[in-house]
């Protein structure tokens, strides 16, 4: 744990550098896009794609991606893109299988 001086300390590096301790803000914008994200999923539940009708497996039957994960990534991502522009962004469906 920090000592007293410690976070005093840290308190002024982050005020001198202009970032301030912005975690409630974060978790709102992280809890806006579970909620866009589960918002998709949810009208969905069930099926893969209103158009091929499967799914893609990425690695095994148990790591499929669906049109609607893709679709719940891309909200995730434009709602943190937005709040966040300066931050990167690797969502699951973006990387390869294994």
């Amino acid at each position: 744990t920090f000592t007293e001086w410690e976070n005093e300390f840290q308190k002024q590096q982050q005020q001198k550098s202009g970032e301030g301790n912005n975690v409630d803000e974060m978790l709102r914008v992280a809890q806006q896009a579970a909620r866009a994200a589960g918002d998709v999923i949810k009208s969905h539940k069930g099926c893969c794609s209103e158009t091929a009708g499967e799914c893609d497996v990425k690695y095994s039957i148990k790591d499929v991606v669906t049109e609607y994960d893709k679709q719940a990534q891309t909200a995730i991502e434009s709602i943190v893109r937005k709040a966040y522009p300066d931050h990167n962004f690797l969502g699951e469906e973006d990387v390869p299988a294994g």
